[in-house]
C-alpha cells in the first residue's frame, strides 16, 4: 500500500504538516493470480518457496539478497509471476538461522547453477570468511567515508584490495554465465572495480564469453525491481550504531536502470533456464 498526498505549497520533514490538497491510496502486487507461496523451515533452511500457477516443471531460482540480511520476498514473487519458481533464502541475520551468528553458508555445496546474476556484488566480504563465519566489522571503520551531514559510505571498505584475501571468491572458476548488473553512482559498494576484476577473471581463465555485464551511470548500489522508489540514503542497522547510510543513485537515470536491467535480466533467465 502506497499513501500519495499533494500538500499546499512547500514542506520539509522539519516544518509542521501544510494542508492536504489531495490524496490517494495505490496498492501494488506482487503475486499473480494462482501465484503459491510455501514458507520453508527445514533441514536449517529458512526461506520461502513461490511456485508459478499451473503443474510445471518450472525453472527454478535461487534468490539471495545483501549483508543487510533477513527474509525478502518480493522479488522472488514476481519472478514466479513470470513462471520461475523462486525461492528467497535468509541466510544471514534472521532469527530463526542457527546461532549466534545466525548465519548459514551458501556456496557450490548448496546449488549447482546454471547461470548467475549479481547486483553491485563485491567478490568478498568484509563480514564473512570463506565459511560463511562473522568477522568483526570494527577494523572496516577505517574504510568508512563519512560526509558533514553524518551519512557513511562504506564503498572503499569493498574494493578488491581492501577485502579479507579469505573470503575472496575464485571467480574465475565459475563455470556458468554470469550477468553483473553495475551501478556507476553506487556509494555502498566499489562495484565498477569488482566487475573489472571479475571480468579480467574470467577473461584471463578464457571465459570471456561467460561473462555479460550492464553498467548504468547515474544509478546507485539498490537496483530493484521497476517502479521501486530510488533510495539514495536510509537509515540502516549496523555495529556500533545505526547509520544513515549512502547507498547512491539519482532518480531519473537510477529508475531508467531498473527497468532495463529487470527487462535484461527476465531475458537472460529465459536463455540460460528455460530450456
Amino acid at each position: 500500500m502506497v499513501n500519495i498526498s499533494l500538500l499546499e505549497g512547500h514542506t520539509s520533514p522539519s516544518e509542521g504538516q501544510r494542508t492536504e490538497l489531495a490524496a490517494v491510496t495505490t496498492e501494488r502486487w506482487y503475486m499473480a493470480p494462482g501465484v503459491r507461496r510455501i514458507e520453508i523451515r527445514q533441514n536449517k533452511i529458512i526461506g520461502t518457496l513461490f511456485l508459478p500457477p499451473g503443474p510445471g516443471p518450472f525453472p527454478a531460482m535461487l534468490d539471495l539478497w545483501g549483508e543487510g540480511g533477513g527474509l525478502l520476498e518480493y522479488r522472488s514473487a514476481l519472478f514466479a509471476s513470470r513462471g520461475f519458481a523462486s525461492l528467497s533464502v535468509a541466510y544471514m541475520g534472521h532469527k530463526d538461522l542457527p546461532g549466534p551468528p545466525h548465519i548459514m553458508s551458501v556456496g557450490d555445496s548448496y546449488f549447482k547453477p546454471s547461470c548467475l546474476i549479481c547486483i553491485n556484488g563485491p567478490v568478498g566480504s568484509p563480514l564473512l570468511d570463506e565459511d560463511g563465519k562473522s568477522k568483526k566489522s570494527e577494523s572496516d571503520q577505517k574504510y568508512w567515508e563519512v560526509d558533514d551531514r553524518g551519512y557513511a559510505s562504506f564503498k572503499t571498505v569493498t574494493l578488491p584490495d581492501n577485502l579479507p584475501p579469505e573470503s575472496k571468491q575464485k571467480v574465475e572458476n565459475i563455470t556458468c554465465p554470469l550477468m553483473y548488473i553495475v551501478g556507476e553512482d553506487d556509494l555502498c559498494a566499489a562495484s565498477t572495480e569488482n566487475a573489472d576484476l571479475i571480468e579480467e577473471a574470467l577473461r584471463s581463465a578464457g571465459k570471456s564469453h561467460q561473462f555479460t555485464r550492464l553498467s548504468y551511470p547515474g544509478a546507485g548500489h539498490l537496483i530493484e525491481p521497476p517502479y521501486t522508489p530510488c533510495s539514495r540514503a536510509s537509515l540502516w542497522k549496523t555495529k556500533p550504531e545505526k547509520l544513515f547510510t549512502l547507498w547512491g543513485g539519482h532518480p531519473a537515470p537510477h529508475a531508467a536502470a531498473q527497468e532495463d536491467a529487470w527487462k535484461r535480466i527476465l531475458e537472460f533467465m529465459e536463455t540460460h533456464l528455460r530450456r
